[in-house]
């Protein structure tokens, strides 16, 4: 059997050879030209001119709802208008930005602040304003009714169709496998002919992984290194289980925790910042990613404090009511504190940033001057 090669597939797909090929062959073509045209399109809709969409995402989702407590508290009419219009740039921003957080979050944290509002209103411990509750209704209806068109959610109806596409493979890649099985078994590790021999398998079924951003495979950690690990993730996970970057993160992280052999004092220190960070796909979430990188002790140092002052907050916060600290500022102040630390885990570039690490600390030094034993409340 005749394998398809990159090489081969690039000149079959641009110089029109494609009546030439076996049944066999034909259907690896036509994998790659739909995977092909999807990719091409969920790319244009990612290109923009931030260098750290992420971090910068999230540190104006933390913003937004300081922004609202402050159009809230405003009186002067003319910087009402203003704080208004600088809310809705600011939603229409997050939602430019492509990320699926600050894409979600320009609707969701509108709908969260009414909701709050309202129990408040009922609890007597804010003025029922209709104005307010005006404005966050319109603002999550706009949001919501852009989200349909957003960059964020025509990428992952993209990747829904690139799913379903990938999916019907499966049974393809089971006849697949037995044959990379059986060529592999008798070829010594590390030699020419096993390096060739990955090299060519990698090249010739990459159309399976292509639900993955190549990036990952030619810059990140490119396949002629170790073609053994992109085709063994091929073949040894389910699409569900490699559908995602941050999924491929952590199985390329615990493949080299396993691969390097360390001793438990070795790891109890991690992998080092250097050994982490270069040569290698980088884990982002956070936690996760401090975990590997320190090991458990360097964890305990440097995000456990952050964890064990965001309960003790909020235990003060809950216990706050009698004391009156149930006030839309601490509230706001702890949504904002909890929406990094949830975003941090599930996309980290927050405690790793200046910029979002030191925001937090601001929310959180704010929040627990507030919570004291009294009466006045410092605004930041």
């Amino acid at each position: 059997m005749e394998h398809m090669t990159i090489r081969k597939l690039d000149r079959i797909l641009y110089k029109s050879e494609f009546h030439h090929l076996s049944n066999y062959d034909k259907n690896i073509v036509i994998n790659n030209s739909k995977i092909k045209d999807i990719l091409d399109k969920e790319l244009s809709g990612r290109k923009f001119f931030f260098e750290e969409g992420n971090t910068i995402g999230i540190l104006m989702t933390m913003i937004l709802p300081l922004m609202y407590y402050f159009f809230l508290k405003e009186k002067d009419k003319i910087k009402k208008i203003i704080f208004g219009i600088m809310i809705f740039i600011h939603s229409l921003s997050m939602i430019i930005l492509t990320t699926r957080v600050a894409t979600m979050c320009a609707f969701i944290i509108p709908a969260a602040i009414l909701f709050i509002y309202l129990i408040l209103s009922l609890l007597k411990y804010e003025n029922f304003n209709k104005l307010f509750i005006s404005f966050l209704v319109i603002m999550t209806i706009i949001c919501s009714v852009i989200y349909p068109y957003s960059p964020a959610y025509q990428n992952q109806q993209i990747n829904a169709q690139t799913y379903v596409f990938q999916k019907s493979n499966d049974p393809q890649k089971a006849e697949i496998e037995s044959e990379v099985r059986e060529g592999a078994k008798d070829l010594e590790k590390y030699s020419e002919k096993w390096f060739g021999f990955y090299t060519f398998m990698f090249e010739a079924y990459s159309w399976l992984i292509r639900v993955t951003p190549p990036v990952y495979y030619r810059e990140f950690y490119n396949y002629k290194h170790d073609p053994e690990f992109w085709v063994n993730l091929i073949f040894d996970y389910e699409l569900e289980e490699r559908i995602n970057g941050r999924q491929i993160q952590k199985i390329f992280t615990l493949y080299k925790w396993n691969d390097y052999e360390l001793t438990p004092y070795q790891k109890s220190l991690g992998l080092g910042y250097s050994t982490f960070m270069h040569g290698g796909i980088v884990l982002e979430r956070d936690f996760s990613r401090q975990y590997y990188m320190l090991g458990p002790i360097g964890f305990i140092f440097t995000m456990l404090p952050w964890a064990i002052l965001l309960i003790y907050l909020g235990i003060k916060l809950l216990l706050g009511y009698k004391d009156k600290k149930w006030t839309m500022f601490n509230i706001l102040l702890m949504m904002s504190t909890c929406i990094g630390f949830g975003v941090s885990y599930l996309s980290g570039h927050t405690f790793d940033q200046l910029s979002t690490s030191m925001f937090i600390a601001l929310l959180m030094g704010t929040l627990f001057n507030n919570l004291k034993n009294r009466k006045e409340e410092r605004i930041i």
